[in-house]
């Protein structure tokens, strides 16, 4: 099979797969931005659809490809996929960076919400002013910012990747092996 096509297939189907995906993300932000930032802890059901929707479309796009031919290797199965997530990858990264611009004002009151909150929780369990502050190192180190979104951005990359290589095993399907035919001497 052509490894150009696969490629080519990959980057086609991964900008529909980045552009469904980065919809259902930010989807929140235009219904009610203030219920976008307030998940109460919980994981946001926006999340999950994500997910859902980015795993199936990739197992999607790895049966399309094997479809080509009718067979397809681990290697050529991981490689569409690694295109499509990589370039899924890029489009989510856009959408959030946009969000996270557009929302900025929005996001650090909450982020000065919440740290205000936590030291009051500190307070009232009795740690001492010098416990409070390494915690409120801490929380500043992981507060929404671009060094923090390019790092999440990396770490989603890898576990796209992994889950790339699982469904690239899944649906692979090595053409038969013919059968050596020994010449007579």
């Amino acid at each position: 099979m052509d490894n150009k096509k696969l490629t080519e297939h990959g980057i086609k189907w991964g900008i529909i797969l980045g552009l469904v995906v980065s919809l259902i993300r930010i989807a929140p932000w235009f219904i009610s931005p203030e219920a976008a930032l307030d998940t109460g802890g919980k994981s946001s059901i926006t999340w999950w659809i994500g997910l859902a929707t980015f795993i199936g479309l990739l197992s999607f796009i790895a049966i399309k490809a094997r479809g080509f031919s009718g067979y397809i290797t681990s290697k050529q199965a991981f490689r569409t996929l690694f295109a499509a997530v990589l370039v899924h990858g890029i489009i989510c990264f856009v959408a959030d960076t946009a969000v996270f611009v557009i929302n900025k004002e929005k996001i650090d009151l909450k982020m000065a919400e919440v740290r205000e909150e936590t030291y009051t929780k500190m307070e009232d369990k009795g740690m001492t002013d010098e416990q409070i502050e390494q915690s409120m190192r801490w929380f500043d180190m992981f507060k929404p910012g671009m060094t923090l979104m390019v790092v999440g951005f990396i770490l989603r990359l890898g576990v796209n990747v992994l889950i790339a290589l699982i469904i690239a095993q899944i649906v692979k399907r090595n053409p038969p092996v013919q059968p050596v035919m020994q010449q007579e001497e």
